[in-house]
């Protein structure tokens, strides 16, 4: 028995902590109720909306280059840095110390060697086994920083990440996507090792936002304010003739989270077809709503997933457990087979397109910072369709009636995992 006034050993309290930090995150919800719009895509009222919804609001003459896989995506990422002349700022998730992050270390310390400032940020919990590569980095002047790094005693605040994929060179080239700084996104998802994923190379006004977005977790991290530097921010002319705008997450102290409606907004105006390709889907029950309201109404609605090889298992669980609903209301579902499927994209009626790093799941809406580029343009969208064709044909569909008579083990577990469905 435990003697009065003795203190409980520090393990058993980090326990409580974790424990009540996952209660809490699961609980914890954004805002209720999603737009409901009565007109179209091509409603004036919609661009208002989506300006809303942006952190900057739309604006016009960009121009938007669509990149599918690493091979695409990396090539065009490192011919930018090799070109900058002042600036290279990159924001990521994901940078790993394999070859791919070899790669770029390398690309951007030598720049950093010919006087072009490099500010390099990745996340705590997505950077690894980067030690080897701190030293390059230091040596040849390269800013570099982790954001929040992981306290077990604040874990509210260390349960915020940044999950955005940001580089901007000179303050004109963008890029964001799904893409992150690892081996995994080498290659044309051409094995189990090479993931499917997609990214944009922007230029044009929008860019701003892009950088706007790195500068604010830059300053956040250590306290650097680079938005009053022209060197940054320079003046930017038309690139092209595209209407786009950048939403970035978190949720505010209203609870509201843009990630969230900027999925909602274009199912609620959907009249034609809405399809998405997501690495996690996880709807809520708003979002349940509006897909049975817009499959009702004759929009054809498909989902790309991963199949059986994606890099969380139990997303995959949870996401799953959602699939009865899903087909009962008509909704097609597609499984991504030979890799990981971890795109985050979606195009809506001929008109409106997103890529960027935000999942379709409570944490994209509630704890990380997110980078989505919304494009309006009808070109791009009708790529955009083509390459989701493209993917239909490397995915198997979900047959109603086999998924209802799945194993029961399968049940079993979609329940287990779906108890912290809120905090994954």
């Amino acid at each position: 028995m435990k003697k009065p006034g003795k203190k409980a050993p520090r393990s058993r309290i980090g326990i409580i902590l974790v424990a009540a930090t996952l209660l809490a995150a699961a609980c914890a919800t954004v805002q209720s109720g999603y737009y409901r719009f009565n007109e179209d895509i091509g409603d004036p009222v919609f661009l208002d909306l989506m300006s809303e919804i942006s952190d900057f609001s739309m604006v016009g003459g960009n121009r938007v280059e669509l990149l599918k896989n690493g091979d695409e995506s990396f090539s065009a990422m490192l011919e930018a840095i090799g070109n900058a002349t002042e600036s290279i700022n990159l924001e990521t998730y994901i940078f790993w110390g394999d070859s791919a992050g070899e790669v770029f270390v390398q690309a951007m310390a030598e720049k950093a060697r010919q006087g072009v400032q490099v500010r390099v940020l990745w996340d705590d919990v997505g950077g690894r086994r980067l030690d080897h590569l701190i030293p390059v980095l230091e040596e040849s002047g390269v800013q570099w920083a982790a954001f929040k790094p992981w306290d077990w005693w604040h874990l509210l605040d260390s349960n915020l990440r940044t999950h955005r994929k940001i580089l901007v060179v000179d303050g004109r080239i963008g890029f964001t996507g799904g893409i992150g700084i690892g081996d995994k996104w080498e290659g044309d998802a051409d094995s189990p090792d090479h993931w499917r994923d997609t990214q944009v190379k922007v230029e044009g006004p929008v860019v701003r936002q892009l950088q706007w977005l790195f500068a604010e977790n830059w300053e956040r991290t250590i306290g650097e304010d680079i938005e009053q530097d022209p060197m940054h921010f320079p003046p930017l002319s038309p690139a092209g003739e595209m209407l786009c705008g950048v939403v970035g997450g978190v949720r505010d102290e209203r609870n509201w989270s843009n990630i969230r409606e900027m999925w909602l907004l274009p199912l609620a105006a959907s009249r034609e077809y809405f399809y998405l390709s997501i690495a996690y889907f996880i709807p809520d029950a708003d979002t349940m709503k509006a897909l049975r309201e817009a499959s009702g109404r004759g929009v054809d609605i498909r989902f790309i997933v991963p199949g059986p090889e994606n890099d969380v298992f139990p997303v995959r669980m949870v996401s799953q457990k959602y699939y009865g609903k899903l087909l009962d209301a008509g909704i097609r579902i597609y499984e991504y087979q030979e890799t990981n499927m971890h795109s985050k994209t979606g195009v809506c009626d001929d008109m409106w397109s997103t890529v960027g790093s935000a999942n379709y799941e409570n944490r994209a809406f509630s704890y990380n910072y997110e980078s989505n580029l919304m494009i309006y343009d009808r070109d791009f969208a009708f790529r955009m369709k083509q390459m989701f064709r493209e993917d239909l044909a490397q995915s198997e569909e979900i047959d109603a009636e086999k998924w209802k008579n799945r194993p029961i083990y399968y049940k079993f577990l979609e329940q287990i995992f779906g108890v912290i469905e809120g905090w994954i």
